[in-house]
């Protein structure tokens, strides 16, 4: 995907990493400074959400009206909540980093 860094995943006791959850490794930095990277990234964080909330719809819907069960809805939102962690720590500035590169010099 073009638009993005490599960066190596967080180090051991960073806050990316807790006792409730595995740290998602971050390999990729979104480029603020290109259009269609963060274009893609706003669709794919649709996305994820759209899809956690219209699982977490069925789940609380009535038995009889559910289409996907507990258990498929539990499975869709903790990848969608895996995803958008993953999305949200592609914005993240590396340790030492002031600002994201694309706001230097920026207003």
């Amino acid at each position: 995907m073009s638009g993005v860094r490599r960066s190596p995943p967080p180090g051991q006791g960073s806050p990316a990493s807790s006792a409730s959850s595995p740290p998602v490794p971050v390999t990729v930095r979104l480029d603020w400074g290109d259009p269609a990277a963060v274009d893609a990234w706003l669709r794919d964080v649709h996305t994820q959400a759209s899809d956690a909330v219209e699982a977490g719809k069925d789940a609380t819907r009535p038995p009889a009206q559910r289409e996907l069960g507990r258990r498929a809805a539990r499975r869709i939102i903790l990848q969608a909540s895996r995803k958008l962690a993953e999305l949200f720590r592609m914005t993240e500035p590396h340790p030492g980093e002031k600002t994201p590169p694309a706001a230097e010099g920026a207003p």
